[in-house]
This record gives structure tokens, C-alpha cells and sequence, in this order.
């Protein structure tokens, strides 16, 4: 269902807070191609083009999408909306410069002042969430190499000292036999 938001706009300390975990708010049309009506400018850290690129119709966010899987994507985004008003996607999309930037992206229906259908949401790149996972899983992997290295080394280890020790201990049992007699 709706949900009955009058304000054509976000506030701007909404947009600011959301700027700066590295996202953007938008207010888009209901029905595809999800004309933007409002896109803060926050959306130029995420992407790479200016808000304005985005209210004059010359960029589309869809369009930023892999092509490969834009068109998934886009039943994706309308099957949830269908369901239940609300989506939450999390997807790459191709920045300006050419760079891949990982987001999550979630939206609702909501009424616009004129009384249509509008989408409200809200979309932060998590780009440097996925770099994070990726370092932990390298460090994972180090810490287990390490690990094996370490039993190997000790196995090693413990073999090439217990030979000598069993060596010494032999010759000291022989000097005792030696010493007793």
C-alpha cells in the first residue's frame, strides 16, 4: 500500500545524512522508465554524473545496470513493487569513469502530491563493504596458509629434534652402562 508522503523532496538534512554514508535519495515516477523526479546530489559520489543529468532525463539509473542483467533486474525491481510495495535490490552498476561501484538500493510506492503514484528511495554504494569482504576473506585465507604452515613446520620440526634426542639419549644410556661396570 502507499504510503501518503505530500513533500516533493526529501529534506536536505536527510539528503546530507545519507550523503554521507555514500548514498543518494530519489522520488521517481511509478510506472516504467521510472522518470526521475527528484535525485539528490549525492548521486554524483555514487555514480559519477551530476543529480541534474538525472532530472533532465539524460542518464536513467536503469541504465547503469550490467547489461547483461538489466533486464532481471528491472522485473525484479517490478515484481517487488507488485508484491509488496517495496523493493530492496543489491546489484553493480558502471560509473561514469568506467569503474564498477556495488549498491543496495530500496524504494517504496508512495503518493505524490498531484495524488499519482511515486517511488521514494534510497541507495548507497557499498562498494567499500564488498572491497572489506573481500580483504577479510584474503586475510582468512592467509591466517589458514599460516595455520598449515605451522603444523607442517612443527611436524617438521618435532621429527628432526627427536631423532638427535634419541641419538643422545642412546649414547647416554651407553656411557651409563660404561660408568656402571
Amino acid at each position: 500500500m502507499p504510503n501518503d508522503l505530500s513533500a516533493s523532496a526529501p529534506a536536505p538534512n536527510v539528503d546530507a545524512v545519507i550523503a554521507a554514508f555514500g548514498g543518494f535519495t530519489y522520488i521517481c515516477r511509478a510506472t516504467t522508465p521510472w522518470t526521475d523526479i527528484y535525485v539528490s546530489d549525492g548521486v554524483e559520489t555514487v555514480t559519477g554524473y551530476p543529480a541534474q543529468m538525472f532530472r533532465d532525463g539524460e542518464v536513467r539509473f536503469d541504465s547503469l545496470f550490467d547489461p547483461r542483467a538489466a533486464d532481471d533486474l528491472r522485473a525484479s525491481y517490478s515484481t517487488q513493487l507488485a508484491e509488496k510495495g517495496a523493493y530492496t535490490i543489491e546489484t553493480s552498476i558502471t560509473r561514469r569513469d568506467g569503474a564498477y561501484s556495488w549498491i543496495i538500493d530500496k524504494g517504496m510506492l508512495s503518493y505524490a502530491p498531484d495524488g499519482g503514484r511515486q517511488i521514494v528511495g534510497v541507495c548507497l554504494d557499498t562498494s567499500f563493504m564488498s572491497a572489506e569482504q573481500q580483504r577479510l576473506k584474503r586475510a582468512e585465507a592467509d591466517a589458514e596458509n599460516a595455520r598449515a604452515f605451522r603444523s607442517r613446520a612443527a611436524a617438521v620440526i618435532a621429527h628432526e629434534t627427536r631423532n638427535p634426542l634419541n641419538i643422545l639419549s642412546g649414547y647416554l644410556d651407553l656411557i651409563g652402562d660404561v660408568v656402571e661396570q
